[in-house]
């Protein structure tokens, strides 16, 4: 009787989930998006979703909306910030590696990405500097040594 109670469309996205109807999933998780306003989960799998399917805009868009819900979720974080990078959006990206950097301290390709978002940002000193810091504490990283040998030729 109600084709808009947030239970019913629940379920069919479970089913749509079950039984791997993409498309099924995606219209019951938008639907549930709108109909829950304070539940981060439905926008975080169609960010994972849109991921998977290399569509940044609609990564970035449903990664922002989890974000508003729940500030804290560091996947939606490193979401938005891949998404960023991947729309040359480089000085908000960089914004997204500098707190991923700080929500994930031992993640070893937060910086790097950090880096390359900052060079491309025209922030070289920043760039090269972080990656200092990366290679302080993980001399062996070849990609980074790279990068800084990059970074100093320019």
């Amino acid at each position: 009787f109600y084709p808009a109670d947030s239970k019913r469309v629940a379920g069919l996205a479970r089913v749509a989930l079950k039984t791997h109807n993409r498309e099924a999933l995606r219209e019951g998780l938008e639907q549930l998006s709108r109909l829950e306003a304070d539940d981060p989960s439905a926008r975080k799998k169609l960010a994972s979703m849109a991921l998977e399917d290399k569509d940044w805009e609609q990564v970035a868009r449903y990664a922002a909306m989890t974000l508003h819900i729940d500030v804290s979720d560091v996947d939606a974080h490193a979401m938005l910030a891949d998404a960023l990078a991947a729309l040359q959006k480089w000085r908000d990206a960089a914004d997204e590696y500098r707190l991923m950097r700080q929500l994930r301290p031992n993640d070893r390709t937060v910086p790097l990405k950090l880096a390359k978002a900052l060079r491309e940002a025209g922030e070289r000193d920043a760039a090269i500097e972080t990656v200092k810091e990366l290679l302080a504490k993980d001399p062996e990283n070849n990609e980074a040594r790279e990068l800084l040998k990059q970074l100093e030729s320019k």
